[in-house]
């Protein structure tokens, strides 16, 4: 037993070594819950603009999206550098760093790269990032309990008027919390495009108000959202 308690010291004191000489120079990564390899659903639509250069803050563009609950494989997720002893580490000025995944929607075989960028989600991890975006339920598991017209909404991109705030995450994913910290306030800001911001605003019950959305055309029948302009920041 002694031996055994030996060994078990020396290799402790060894680890207890190499993550010294590895702070000396960025910090260890955190297990992610999402694992290479695994099968899980998009929690939200995400707009397809460069397939290998795609970013967590989801601009929504006149392009394509990678719809809600579409069932994809993890193929890679590089969250930092590697070092010789075999850990992985990560800057310590995070917003230098870069982490992504890659991932293969099942259905067309197609695959992307979601780079992740501390600048614009200074509240939020790569962790939980990713913990967002791939999950396990279905489109049907993600919108139980919603209303019709907004699961219609959601497979459209859209949003409706009276739209919950968990419909619009569904929809339209988490606005950046460079300028939304908290969801509980009742504006959300989102991006089309590098230079092109637009607010959701919400009633006192969470519901939506208004979008200021110009790309796409808010066409839905029933109450459609009415548009409220956001200035453009300059370029990010």
């Amino acid at each position: 037993i002694y031996q055994g308690q030996h060994d078990m010291d020396k290799l402790s004191a060894r680890f207890f070594t190499l993550l010294l000489f590895a702070g000396s120079i960025a910090f260890a990564m955190p297990t992610f819950a999402v694992q290479k390899g695994d099968v899980l659903y998009t929690a939200y639509n995400i707009w397809q603009l460069n397939a290998r250069n795609m970013a967590f803050i989801n601009y929504k563009f006149k392009t394509p999206f990678i719809p809600a609950g579409s069932r994809v494989r993890i193929d890679e997720i590089e969250s930092g550098e590697t070092n010789s002893a075999g850990f992985t580490l990560i800057q310590q000025d995070s917003s230098q760093s870069t982490p992504e995944v890659t991932f293969t929607v099942l259905d067309t075989g197609s695959t992307f790269t979601l780079k992740f960028n501390k600048k614009y989600q200074p509240a939020t991890t790569f962790a939980q990032a990713m913990e967002r975006t791939f999950v396990k339920e279905d489109f049907d598991a993600l919108t139980a309990g919603l209303q019709a017209e907004e699961i219609a909404a959601i497979r459209k991109g859209m949003l409706v008027r009276g739209m919950s705030k968990r419909a619009v995450l569904i929809c339209y994913g988490y606005p950046p919390s460079h300028h939304t910290a908290s969801l509980d306030g009742s504006k959300w800001l989102y991006w089309a495009s590098r230079n092109g911001r637009f607010a959701v605003t919400f009633d006192p019950e969470g519901r939506a108000t208004s979008n200021g959305h110009k790309v796409h055309s808010l066409l839905f029948d029933v109450n459609p959202v009415p548009t409220e302009a956001e200035p453009a920041p300059a370029a990010q």
